[in-house]
């Protein structure tokens, strides 16, 4: 609602620009020379210009964006799998570590009944 509305007021202000701007004006692009052209249509086109522009910027930093959490999120991905075989590396040398105890406990057990 608060768009439309807003819409509608830069629709009102343009209006307004454009009734009070009619004076010819002529545009000149190096050797390309437009005639004629009301001064309305100059500021407005200026505007959408620089709209376009700023979308183009927008876009373009946007697409790096997701590009780079892109990365991050594979990055993350080797991480963590990374950190699973760690995890499971360390698992084994506990058992591996805990074994020979439980063996030495056990055969001093066995020397010590008989």
């Amino acid at each position: 609602m608060l768009s439309i509305f807003l819409a509608v007021v830069f629709g009102l202000g343009i209006g307004y620009f454009a009734t009070e701007n009619t004076t010819p004006v002529a545009l000149r692009l190096g050797d390309f020379v437009l005639d004629n052209v009301p001064l309305y249509l100059v500021a407005v086109g200026s505007l959408l210009a620089g709209l376009v522009i700023a979308w183009l910027f927008y876009l373009t930093r946007s697409v790096t964006g997701s590009m780079t959490s892109f990365g991050k999120a594979r990055d993350t991905g080797t991480i963590d799998r990374g950190m699973a075989d760690l995890d499971y590396r360390v698992r084994e040398l506990e058992a591996a570590y805990t074994k020979p105890r439980l063996e030495r406990s056990s055969d001093s057990r066995l020397s010590a009944v008989s």
